[in-house]
């Protein structure tokens, strides 16, 4: 981090996060048309929650409070990392029954390939 450069601390589901950046999108812009004008702000961590080092919420667009804000993305931030975290796990458990499907398909195969003769 450079000498000018400011961060706001932000504690997310429990994690020491920080707010990398605060930017207003307009609505029916590209590449993604928007429903209504929003805010997008990035959170960062300075070491990855399980794999994510930084990720976007979203907030209505509307001149904040301090606090206002920072509960705001406690709160939003907390539910998209828990989400995030979430649906990561629930991957990993697919993709760990994958790899158990295919290692005893494997020894199916091989037992096949011995009957054979192919082994």
């Amino acid at each position: 981090m450079s000498m000018t450069e400011k961060r706001v601390e932000v504690e997310i589901a429990g994690y020491k996060g920080h707010i990398d950046t605060v930017t207003g999108q307009v609505a029916n812009s590209r590449p993604y048309p928007l429903q209504e004008d929003r805010l997008m702000v990035v959170i960062g961590f300075d070491e990855a929650v399980d794999g994510i080092l930084a990720f976007p919420i979203y907030l209505p667009a509307k001149l904040y409070e301090k606090d206002e804000f920072l509960g705001a993305v406690k709160q939003e931030g907390g539910k998209a990392l828990t989400d995030m975290l979430r649906r990561d796990r629930e991957e990993r458990a697919k993709t760990a029954l994958r790899e158990e499907k295919q290692r005893v398909l494997n020894h199916i195969a091989w037992g096949v390939k011995k009957a054979i003769g192919l082994e």
